[in-house]
């Protein structure tokens, strides 16, 4: 019956499809294929619409990647709506081209049915390693003794390394960008961007920025007289890298903003009650934990020129009566999760008031080594190299979280498990993982065919 309609009005009832359907309505028939193509995708804001639509805000900034975060509003974005299931996202014509936002959409669809799909394991065993990234179809890590490696995360071939750092390598976060740099061939590219630079944090206090590929492999620059204690953990907030360090001689935490010649200059400092704890940060804030406080910081380029800001709260993490050590802290939104640093308890919270804590040990009998999220994907990676990996699609689906009930458990048998990272390489979601002896192991889902 439709087949009879006028094309114009078959375009409009596609128009009111999800994402999903129209994908396949576009297998129908050579018409609705021509009209989907021709027409659809290319002369509408369909893609961008339907992220909107049905992608919940917080997720959608999460993943367009944090160094696009502050330039949200440029991608249709707005953060500043109330923090309600009702409220609704100012839609602005976005700038992105249609392929962009249904590579978002894909990326998003992929991670909401990873319990569904097959498994698919590398292997790869290298020096000790501290830390590791992944970045489109290659493996990053950071050892022990400074040095940076790149594998193939589809051969498991090492492809390149270099003595990066003096010591321990703690952090490795990647700057994320539409286009490929001009001229520039040593850049890789990821589900929805480029990656050129990858930005490292290490215990002998400094930070470093290095190319990836090509004939610059190796190519950085090299920062080390900003901090005389050790660096936790580095996030990046668009052209922003803040570095977690009790660094009291220079009063904590350092911002550096990252030039277009990949140069750090530092800005500002955050101060406060530091204690040896990480950081997360989530659009222009910064959170972190000393004792048995959280620390926030709203981070403020108009008052930068090596300003010094103090925590603008300091709310009291109930039901804590100690002083919390924390291993890893997670924040999105009004979400925060963070671990303790032996990996025995787990606290939740979206109101920074009110904490649900579980106790990791009976649950799972291991304790946590490493915890993510990605999307609606929530991983929590045990010390004997178990990923428990749940699916979540609002905030208080996270309160209300039973750990018995994990979309699916993947047993790697990666003991002594110390790094992990979620990703997407086009295909579906990636996670890797590694162990203190030097083994990485790499696990995809390729939906059943």
């Amino acid at each position: 019956m439709m087949f009879n309609c006028p094309v114009e009005l078959q375009e409009q009832i596609l128009l009111r499809l999800d994402g999903l359907a129209l994908i396949r309505a576009s297998c129908v028939c050579k018409c609705w294929h021509q009209l989907v193509t021709t027409s659809i995708e290319q002369k509408t804001d369909f893609w961008h619409d339907r992220c909107f639509a049905e992608i919940k805000k917080n997720v959608l900034i999460d993943l367009l990647g944090p160094s696009r975060a502050a330039q949200a509003d440029s991608y249709g974005v707005k953060d500043d709506t109330p923090s309600t299931e009702a409220a609704e996202t100012k839609i602005i014509r976005p700038i992105k081209p249609w392929t962009f936002w249904k590579e978002i959409y894909a990326d998003w669809y992929r991670c909401r049915f990873v319990g569904c799909w097959e498994k698919y394991s590398l292997k790869i065993t290298k020096r000790k390693i501290s830390c590791i990234k992944i970045v489109g179809d290659y493996i990053i890590t950071g050892s022990a003794h400074g040095i940076l490696s790149l594998f193939s995360g589809v051969t498991g071939e090492l492809i390149n390394d270099f003595q990066c750092h003096g010591d321990r390598v703690t952090d490795i976060q990647c700057i994320l960008t539409d286009n490929p740099p001009g001229g520039q061939p040593s850049c890789i590219q990821v589900a929805h961007g480029y990656v050129q630079w990858v930005v490292t944090a290490s215990a002998d206090a400094s930070v470093c920025v290095s190319t990836l590929l090509g004939d610059q492999w190796g190519e950085r620059k090299k920062y080390n007289q900003f901090h005389s204690r050790e660096i936790y953990n580095l996030r990046i907030w668009n052209r922003y890298i803040i570095c977690a360090s009790m660094d009291m001689a220079l009063t904590g935490h350092s911002i550096y903003e990252l030039s277009d010649g990949m140069k750090l200059n530092k800005v500002c400092s955050l101060s406060g009650n530091l204690d040896k704890s990480g950081i997360a940060v989530w659009n222009n804030k910064v959170v972190s934990i000393s004792g048995d406080l959280l620390l926030e910081w709203n981070i403020d380029p108009s008052v930068f020129e090596n300003a010094i800001i103090d925590s603008v709260n300091s709310s009291v993490i109930t039901p804590c009566s100690v002083d919390i050590q924390c291993l890893q802290i997670l924040f999105r939104g009004s979400l925060i999760i963070f671990c303790t640093l032996d990996g025995g308890k787990l606290y939740i919270t979206t109101d920074s008031k009110h904490y649900v804590q579980h106790v990791l040990l009976p649950v799972f009998g291991a304790t946590a080594a490493r915890i993510a999220l990605r999307g609606h994907l929530f991983v929590i990676l045990t010390a004997v190299g178990h990923l428990h990996i749940y699916h979540l699609e609002k905030d208080k689906d996270f309160i209300t979280l039973d750990l018995t009930k994990a979309i699916t458990i993947v047993k790697t048998n990666c003991r002594d498990a110390g790094s992990l990272d979620i990703s997407d390489d086009g295909n579906g979601p990636v996670i890797a993982i590694s162990d203190h002896a030097g083994t990485v192991k790499v696990i995809r889902w390729f939906h059943p065919s």
